[in-house]
């Protein structure tokens, strides 16, 4: 059962464990926001270090974990990266920021393995705790790390004294990592499903002693009942007999939700505490002693605790980030480039933006010239881009605004978060329609004459919406969408998106195509367009961040005029309600060829915006 959120009251036989938990950090350690050069109020693993202190002291024997993708994600990551050698053995600042406070167990997610094997390895040697990961092998089979530790615990029990638990923590990554960053791992990693080894691992953990089994699992919700070897199974994972609590990541959302405090998946507790240090996941376990030995979960609760700000930042952290985050500073001031227009993301959902406008531009010239004198050059080449900031969870603020005149290297981590390595892909005139019906699967559906209708579906990532550079297509909000959010089909049609033309000519089934975009999306375990019988045709030793440095030094200044792709069709007496941020009021020149007005700002900050369609 769950019980309430007050103090826990124990009776004689039972003992409390705490277990907090932190993930997808991406290596923010301070409230930084380095695209902007500008302080990020109550964020950052600096931030949360006097609420982990604190919550920590409440409970004795509380455990401190970390669910991955640690190492990468800000420009000081990056920099710690690239001068690995000149360190001087200096340890990585994150896993230094980890180990002073106490962590007691970590795994790795997804993107942990960027920066190749070598680099995981020697940052992980720094680490003052262990690190585990169950279902990733070298390719000779041999398990990358530990799957699972155990741990003993001296807990509080209701009769005053104290009680011994040993707790296992076993870790786990999506298996699509190995292609995600093949490049960098060069065929020396292997991965196998989450659940599979789950079930075969988690028996073992019992019988070596644990009362008490907690997965991290770098892994989103998913479906009860995933496909093999999915990406995000937790649903199906916190059903496995054996576990008590599931700490969940990978699709920087939040749970338990705001308005459900102490919801369950499968009726355990799991808790996936958002992402960049926003907040921390708190479980609190009731065991009861069993008579046959051991322990039980008699009853937990779970929440996720923000920083509040009051508290200050975290020294250690602080002193852990201190040389690195200077040094990243001065890299990102770096000219690389100018633009001539202001380069944002804030129409980004409703029409072209110059900001994606500029990232098709060096991704499409990075391919020609990666292309030329073979014999896919003919081809048509299109360029798929999706914002990489476009609000969402990440609030009104998470848009990326740059103004016109010089781009520093700051700038193109804030266009390119990630540095994706680039691939080109052929598929046929199919799958390409099929990929735009991915995408439209943002939106509502629609019923003309009414009006102020939400526009957006609330849990689809906005960094899924690709858009194809190349192409011109319309997407009609009257007709439901082919997909839900998850990927999965709903019906059989009519189309969303129609009208859908290359070159002045409309796109046939058995067409051939090529179109350049990140291998993260053509690694997905979901991909769109029916990825699986995609045929990689270019495999870039760059990233699209590469790309678009090399574009800037070509051609700036750069000058990306919004070229309308697709557009809503019409629905008479219809409008919608879209969410930007209040910045966009200096960019409404953008939104031209948009009959929209400002109905006023929302109670979580975003500039609201009324669409005529």
């Amino acid at each position: 059962m769950t019980i309430s959120f007050a103090p826990l009251t124990l009776a004689p036989g039972m003992a409390q464990l705490r277990i907090l938990a932190t993930t997808d950090l991406h290596c923010t350690l301070l409230g930084h926001d380095y695209a902007r050069n500008a302080p990020v109020p109550r964020a950052g693993l600096a931030a949360l270090g006097p609420l982990i202190r604190r919550l920590r002291a409440e409970v004795p024997g509380t455990l401190l974990l970390d669910n991955g993708d640690t190492l990468q994600g800000t420009p000081l990551a990056d920099h710690v990266a690239e001068n690995w050698a000149e360190r001087g053995g200096a340890p990585h600042p994150a896993i230094a920021a980890m180990t002073a406070l106490g962590y007691d167990a970590a795994t790795l997610g997804n993107h942990d393995f960027d920066y190749g094997l070598a680099f995981l390895r020697n940052a992980l040697a720094g680490a003052g705790f262990p690190v585990v990961l169950a279902n990733f092998a070298d390719a000779g089979g041999t398990p990358l790390l530990p799957p699972y530790t155990l741990i003993d615990r001296e807990l509080r029990n209701g009769g005053g004294g104290r009680a011994r638990v040993r707790v296992g923590v076993i870790g786990f990554a999506p298996p699509q990592t190995v292609r995600w960053s093949g490049r960098a791992l060069a065929g020396a990693v292997r991965a196998a499903c989450i659940l599979d080894t789950a079930r075969r691992l988690v028996p073992r953990m019992r019988a070596d002693g644990a009362d008490v089994v907690v997965a991290l699992a770098h892994s989103g919700l998913g479906e009860r009942r995933p496909a093999p070897r999915a990406e995000n199974v937790v649903r199906a994972l916190a059903a496995v007999p054996g576990l008590d609590a599931v700490i969940a990541g990978h699709s920087h959302a939040a749970f338990p939700p705001d308005d459900t405090p102490g919801a369950t998946l499968a009726g355990i507790p799991a808790v996936m505490p958002d992402f960049l240090g926003k907040s921390v996941g708190v479980i609190d376990l009731v065991l009861e002693r069993r008579s046959t030995g051991g322990w039980r979960v008699a009853a937990h609760r779970a929440r996720r605790v923000a920083p509040t700000g009051g508290e200050g930042e975290d020294a250690a952290v602080l002193r852990a980030a201190a040389r690195d985050h200077g040094a990243a500073q001065a890299r990102l001031a770096v000219v690389a480039g100018a633009t001539s227009r202001p380069l944002h993301s804030h129409f980004a959902l409703l029409t072209d933006a110059p900001a994606l406008r500029l990232l098709a531009e060096a991704q499409r010239a990075a391919a020609e010239r990666g292309l030329a004198g073979t014999r896919w050059a003919g081809l048509p080449l299109l360029s798929a881009v999706a914002p990489s900031k476009a609000g969402g969870p990440g609030g009104p603020g998470h848009f990326v605004d740059i103004a016109a005149g010089p781009l520093h290297a700051r700038h193109l981590s804030e266009l390119f978060p990630f540095g994706n390595a680039l691939q080109v892909v052929r598929l046929s005139g199919a799958a390409l329609l099929d990929w735009l019906e991915r995408a439209a699967a943002l939106y509502r559906t629609l019923r003309p004459g009414v009006a102020d209708q939400p526009l957006l579906q609330p849990d689809f990532p906005t960094h899924r919406f690709d858009v194809l550079h190349g192409l011109s297509y319309r997407i009609d909000l009257s007709r439901p969408a082919l997909y839900d959010i998850s990927g999965r089909p709903t019906g059989p049609g009519p189309c969303r998106v129609d009208a859908v033309r290359h070159a002045g000519r409309p796109v046939r089934p058995a067409d051939d195509f090529l179109v350049v975009t990140s291998a993260h999306r053509t690694g997905a375990s979901d991909p769109p367009g029916g990825a699986a019988d995609w045929e990689v045709v270019w495999d870039a030793d760059l990233t699209d961040r590469d790309a678009l440095a090399d574009h800037l030094l070509r051609e700036s200044p750069v000058r990306p005029d919004p070229i309308p792709v697709w557009r809503f069709a019409r629905l008479p007496g219809a409008t919608a309600l879209a969410p930007t941020g209040p910045a966009a009021r200096a960019h409404l020149v953008d939104a031209a060829g948009l009959d929209v007005a400002e109905t006023g700002e929302t109670a979580d900050g975003f500039l609201q915006l009324r669409l005529r369609l």
